[in-house]
Formats: structure tokens, C-alpha cells, sequence
């Protein structure tokens, strides 16, 4: 009896064994399938949101005359990029790391906050090329990032800087920044200091 009831443990045992081994079989395939989806997608969703981008780039920065004189068309034009930058954004969301779907979204905001400067300071007074210029290079510097992030992700080496990058972050780093008056009385100190 004794016997008995050990071989039918045993058997339990093994049975329980084997299914734990399917699962976990079955577990790891899915995992293997969903890296190779995602490794053959992914590459494809990285060079068309970059290139996106590219255009949404080449529409928003540095087109004060052209955005003041075909308005409409411009603004048209430049949202319905746009959506499709935001298509993409939700598709690194989905199949990228957060890595990589981070460093994507501040390429979008970088980008969102060019076109809105475009759209409600062109025709302004307030309208300042040198603020144009630090917008652009902000997107510079998280479409660089994106790239360095997803090439990491694709197992690939880190791109070296592009020159213009290099020459503004070294520009930057040689500019002291400007003290920022708080009132009337450090303005005037400032404007001492300065003289």
C-alpha cells in the first residue's frame, strides 16, 4: 500500500513537474516571439517618427517669413505632420522602452513648443530670433538623445555629436548667462554691476 501511494505521489509529482515545464516553455516563447515583433518593428517606427520630426523641424524653425505670409497653409500643413508625429510617438509607447519612449516625448515637446511659439509670438512684438534659436536647439539636443537612446536599444554603438550640436553646446558653455532682475531695485544693480 505504502508503495503504492508513493508511486501515485510521485506520479502527481511528475505530472505537476511537466505542467510547470510547458508553462514556463510556452511563457519564454511568447517573450522570444514578442522580442523578435518588436526587434522587427521597431527600427521602422524609430526611422519614420525621426523623420517625422525632421519635416516638422524643417516647417517650424527658422520660417518666421513664410509662416507670416502663408499662415493658413503653413499651419495646415505643419498639424497634419504633426498628427502623424503623435501616431508614431504612441507607437515607440507601445513597442519601445521607456527609455527610448522618454527621450521620444521630449522630442515631441521640443518640437510642440517651436510650433507655439511660432503660432502666438510671430505676428508679436515679443517675436525674438535668439528665443527661435534656443527652441531649435533644444529640439537639437532631444532628437540627438532619441537617437543615442533607440540605437542603444537596437544594440548598436552611440552616434558622436553632429558638428552644429558641438559648436552650440560649446558656444553655450563659454556664455555666462545674464543676471535676471527681480525688481526695480536689483535691475538697477544689476544695471551697475553691468556698467
Amino acid at each position: 500500500m505504502q508503495a503504492q501511494t508513493l508511486a501515485a505521489v510521485a506520479a502527481c509529482a511528475a505530472a505537476a513537474l511537466s505542467l510547470i515545464n510547458v508553462g514556463y516553455q510556452a511563457y519564454l516563447s511568447n517573450k522570444n516571439e514578442a522580442r523578435k515583433w518588436q526587434r522587427d518593428k521597431l527600427p521602422d517606427i524609430i526611422r519614420a517618427f525621426s523623420g517625422s520630426n525632421h519635416k516638422l523641424n524643417a516647417m517650424t524653425f527658422f520660417q518666421a517669413e513664410k509662416w507670416r505670409t502663408s499662415r493658413g497653409e503653413k499651419e495646415v500643413a505643419l498639424m497634419a505632420e504633426y498628427g502623424t508625429s503623435r501616431e508614431l510617438l504612441d507607437g515607440l509607447e507601445v513597442t519601445a522602452s521607456s527609455k527610448v519612449a522618454t527621450a521620444a516625448q521630449k522630442v515631441t515637446s521640443s518640437i510642440t513648443a517651436g510650433i507655439d511659439y511660432l503660432r502666438f509670438y510671430v505676428d508679436t512684438p515679443e517675436y525674438d530670433l535668439s528665443r527661435e534659436r534656443e527652441l531649435y536647439w533644444e529640439y537639437a539636443e532631444a532628437s540627438y538623445a532619441f537617437l543615442c537612446a533607440s540605437r542603444k536599444e537596437l544594440g548598436l554603438g552611440p552616434l558622436p555629436p553632429p558638428p552644429g550640436l558641438l559648436r552650440w553646446r560649446e558656444r553655450g558653455s563659454r556664455a555666462r548667462p545674464l543676471p535676471i532682475p527681480t525688481s526695480k531695485d536689483t535691475e538697477a544693480k544689476a544695471t551697475e554691476s553691468s556698467s
